[in-house]
């Protein structure tokens, strides 16, 4: 059979298409054919001449009202087509007859709201109750409300309060943390802060002037019935009662886990239920305890024992505790520095001055005697000021003074903390703050013709940049002022003195150089030479 004689697949619908195109054309503006018959009473009643919604069309579907056209596949889908009521996915959900697809390696379990992805460890523990109480998290689901009229699931316990306390809320607070409380990783929670409280240090000074260290004194222990009592029983926005991490207890009823009450009234003091302490909060590690805080301060810890870790608050810093020291220079011995005085004999022994050990050297030197004044160098703010000056002469015809250079000053400003950590520091501090105070004032010389006044000139030393060894800044001390640090502890012993421990001075110190200065003249003594 040739090709001329084969008949096309398509010719039938072909021609059908083109019967039915040409017999819906339309005649004239009278007359629409877009029936073959006007549809039956029965199959087209609408007051709109437009609503063809209920007419029946090709393929027995309904017609898309005009009012509806543009509108998308998904409108009027609802949470109730895909979902339960407590959050679990549907089982082949479908919306307007349109069923989605299942994909075969897809699992629903994932869907699954308490489906947190992670598996439970040894480093990972599990947060499922132990007691059967319910899944895991979240412990708590509540059902998704089928209108706005229905007071049920998580509109009913997030209702507003009800006298100003919110009831539902509370008992859906106490119900979720008592869950996550029986729970291995609770468990596991409960008992790391126990072993806290007990592994804790506290360091104090008793009343004898020991230092001295022992477990956490006050609320040792933690019970989780404290936080289901706080979360549980609580109006508006803080708790009905207000109860701490040892409760509910008994321990608290014979002051055995307060802060501390005297025993006896007025002279008749016999003794009180915790020992003297001073600073019971700071904390810090000991001759007993290793770099993991454990050791024998646990042993401790366990037995309530006290540790003395120093007999008496002594010692501290090189530069604080060195005496105030005459002598005319000063040498090096390697491991320390020798203050020689005007017979050329070692008097003192000082800390090494050239040593990166010991610290930045900053001392003053009175010339007056010689004293040699140490401090350890806790500067802040260092400021120095040069203002050279001109003299300006005024001549006639001219519009500008002609200038005339005078002299120049220099002037440097710091900041020195004075901070005292023992009581030895505390008096060595004091003393050379007087001695401080003192280079402002003169000393008074007699002879045969009155008292005359020998000014405070000083030497100063700030590492290498002022001045060095043997060859420090000449001046004086212009300005000085003491302030009290507003966080400065105070010291309370009589016999030491009741004074405060942090002192920040304020110092400004006038340079005038031991050579008229020019400009070869080395103005830092990292410049020097020798």
């Amino acid at each position: 059979m040739s090709l001329e004689n084969l008949k096309s697949v398509f010719e039938e619908d072909l021609n059908n298409g083109i019967e039915q195109f040409s017999s819906n054309i339309t005649i004239d503006v009278n007359k629409s054919i877009f029936f073959n018959e006007p549809p039956a009473p029965t199959q087209f009643i609408a007051t709109n001449p437009t609503d063809f919604s209920t007419a029946n069309g090709n393929n027995d579907s309904s017609y898309t009202p005009l009012s509806q056209l543009g509108q998308s596949a998904l409108d009027g889908l609802s949470w109730e087509s895909l979902y339960n009521s407590d959050h679990t996915p549907r089982n082949n959900p479908s919306h307007k007859g349109l069923v989605p697809i299942n994909y075969p390696n897809s699992s629903r379990d994932n869907l699954n709201i308490r489906n947190n992805g992670t598996r439970p460890s040894i480093f990972n523990l599990s947060r499922t109750d132990l007691l059967g109480l319910g899944a895991g998290e979240p412990y708590i689901i509540n059902n998704i409300a089928t209108d706005s009229s229905t007071l049920g699931g998580g509109r009913l316990l997030n209702q507003g309060a009800l006298f100003g306390v919110p009831i539902n809320r509370m008992l859906t607070d106490a119900a979720r943390v008592g869950k996550y409380l029986t729970s291995p990783d609770g468990i596991a929670f409960i008992l790391k802060q126990n072993f806290l409280g007990t592994n804790s240090k506290s360091v104090f000074v008793s009343k004898d002037g020991k230092l001295q260290s022992s477990r956490q004194r006050f609320k040792q222990t933690y019970n989780p019935l404290s936080t289901l009592l706080q979360t549980g029983f609580r109006a508006g926005t803080g708790p009905i009662g207000l109860l701490d991490k040892t409760e509910p207890g008994l321990s608290s009823l014979f002051g055995t886990d307060e802060y501390g009450t005297i025993i006896g009234a007025g002279p008749v003091q016999l003794s009180t239920t915790v020992p003297y302490d001073v600073n019971r909060t700071f904390t810090g590690g000991g001759e007993n305890t290793n770099a993991f805080g454990f050791g024998a301060q646990l042993l401790a810890g366990l037995t309530g024992e006290v540790q003395t870790i120093k007999e008496k608050s002594s010692g501290g810093d090189k530069y604080t505790l060195a005496n105030i020291s005459k002598g005319t220079e000063l040498l090096s011995a390697g491991v320390a520095t020798l203050l020689v005085d005007e017979n050329f004999n070692v008097n003192e022994t000082l800390p090494n001055l050239e040593s990166a050990d010991d610290g930045m050297p900053f001392y003053f030197k009175d010339m007056r005697r010689n004293d040699y004044i140490f401090f350890r160098a806790y500067i802040e703010g260092l400021t120095e000021n040069i203002s050279p000056s001109y003299n300006p002469t005024n001549y006639i015809g001219r519009s500008e003074p002609v200038y005339t250079y005078e002299r120049a000053e220099r002037e440097i400003t710091m900041t020195l903390k004075l901070v005292a950590q023992t009581q030895e520091e505390l008096i060595k501090i004091y003393e050379k703050m007087n001695h401080l105070t003192s280079m402002c004032y003169p000393e008074y010389v007699g002879d045969d013709y009155g008292n005359r006044m020998k000014p405070p000139l000083t030497k100063m030393r700030y590492g290498e940049m002022f001045g060095k060894t043997n060859n420090e800044m000449l001046g004086y001390i212009k300005s000085l002022s003491y302030s009290v640090d507003q966080s400065s502890t105070y010291e309370t012993d009589p016999e030491v003195g009741r004074v405060p421990r942090h002192i920040t001075a304020t110092i400004g110190y006038q340079v005038i150089h031991a050579k008229v200065p020019s400009i070869d003249t080395k103005f830092y003594g990292i410049m020097q030479n020798g």
